[in-house]
């Protein structure tokens, strides 16, 4: 089973043990989950619920404080299965990029993530680097299993930053 990073413990929230996460994944995958791994251990999940920008999440056996406070800053797992229809930043990463001529501009080196929007740091063909801030219109299509990611060259060239 491969295992993917859905979000990051940040600390207990009240006396019965719920969990106050930030979420690093789509905030409605969240409803539906059953289980998560933490440090290759399985658990439990009895409820998340989302609000104001974090996720709080039961877990089973985790019943006080003193329980939930084992796991700040711990990393919280899910199969990456449940996934299956989803797309995640990480399947961007190293995929080919290029323009609506089909002109290749670089590789996906990384993404960053900031509450006004995700930057993409590239690998320019030039053998430059830059970064572009991902606005609307600007990703035209993405082919995951082809590793491709099609972007319009004028957005690209207007919220290019090269390094």
């Amino acid at each position: 089973m491969e295992k993917i990073i859905i979000a990051k413990v940040l600390k207990p929230q009240g006396i019965k043990g719920e969990l106050k996460c930030k979420p690093l994944t789509d905030e409605n995958f969240f409803q539906n989950l059953k289980e998560v791994f933490i440090q290759d251990k399985r658990y439990e999940v009895l409820s998340s619920i989302y609000r104001f920008g974090y996720v709080y999440i039961t877990i089973n056996g985790i019943t006080t404080r003193n329980d939930a406070e084992k796991f700040r800053n711990k990393e919280l797992y899910a199969d990456r299965a449940l996934f299956s229809n989803a797309l995640l930043i990480s399947d961007l990463e190293n995929c080919k990029l290029i323009d609506e001529f089909s002109n290749e501009l670089g590789v996906i080196s990384g993404i960053e993530q900031y509450g006004s929007a995700d930057i993409l740091d590239i690998n320019l063909n030039s053998g430059k680097q830059c970064s572009v801030a991902v606005v609307e219109g600007l990703i035209l299509k993405v082919l995951p299993k082809e590793k491709l990611v099609v972007v319009e060259r004028l957005k690209f060239e207007e919220q290019k930053i090269e390094d």
